[in-house]
């Protein structure tokens, strides 16, 4: 499906540097025709893959879950790794930045079981400072017994002023006030300080999304504040906890299980 008619993306052109469909990798088979009216789901920057037990703990995850949000996933010359042929879902991958002599491509990743029929996917306008990458948000589109769930994965940019970084976040929102059904935007938004935190909430709560109360151990939190975020619209949460025991990424998995309202 081209991305022109998979989605109908805002015309603020300000805001968006829009990657082609040809960008996001399809990758496993779903097997579910449809989602139920519950959806467990998890979030979690797995740091590129690099910790002891990381993928291990990934597979574990995947199997108990409906929807992954990742970031900071990693994709080795465009080929499948054994999980997303084996995890039974489908996982489709936003190719954010790719390291052309390692052969190496890093982005957020969806996972779902039950086959994704709209993607689009928006490369914020700001790079971070050192790497000099810009970070991405990817949407994709879900059938279940209740209608269409739309899904933004987002990866925030970091090491950068207050006002980029939020223009990051009117991206997102701008995205998000396209759908009108049941909508989660999850993901790493790297609110590292109370600005940033204060930036994110007001702008996702003008918006209409809800944030799912789920909190990360202090241990977790960078300079006090928690980094990783859920946010729902149409939708009731039925459990959010963090999954404080698995050690195997510099951030801590959240997983949710929700239910269409």
């Amino acid at each position: 499906m081209p991305f022109a008619s998979s989605y109908r993306i805002i015309k603020s052109t300000l805001w968006y540097s829009a990657l082609p469909e040809t960008q996001a990798l399809r990758l496993g088979t779903p097997t579910a025709e449809t989602l139920g009216d519950r959806v467990r789901m998890v979030c979690w920057n797995v740091y590129k893959v690099v910790r002891g037990g990381a993928m291990a703990d990934l597979a574990a995850l995947s199997a108990e879950a409906d929807l992954m949000l990742l970031q900071e996933a990693v994709l080795h010359g465009a080929q499948p790794h054994q999980l997303h042929l084996t995890s039974g879902l489908e996982w489709i991958m936003a190719e954010t930045s790719g390291h052309a002599r390692r052969g190496i491509t890093t982005g957020p990743k969806t996972g779902c079981r039950a086959p994704c029929t709209a993607i689009a996917s928006l490369r914020s306008l700001d790079q971070e400072p050192i790497v000099g990458t810009p970070k991405t948000s990817l949407l994709t589109r879900y059938q279940t017994s209740r209608g269409p769930l739309t899904v933004i994965n987002v990866h925030a940019v970091n090491f950068v002023p207050l006002p980029k970084f939020a223009r990051q976040v009117a991206q997102v929102v701008e995205l998000a006030a396209g759908d009108n059904g049941a909508l989660i935007v999850g993901g790493d938004f790297n609110t590292w300080n109370p600005s940033r935190h204060r930036c994110l909430m007001d702008a996702m709560q003008r918006a209409g999304l809800t944030r799912v109360p789920v909190t990360a151990p202090r241990r977790w939190r960078h300079f006090g504040q928690q980094l990783d975020h859920v946010f729902v619209r149409g939708m009731k949460v039925v459990e959010a906890r963090p999954l404080a025991h698995i050690v195997s990424s510099d951030h801590i998995p959240l997983r949710v299980e929700l239910a269409l309202d």
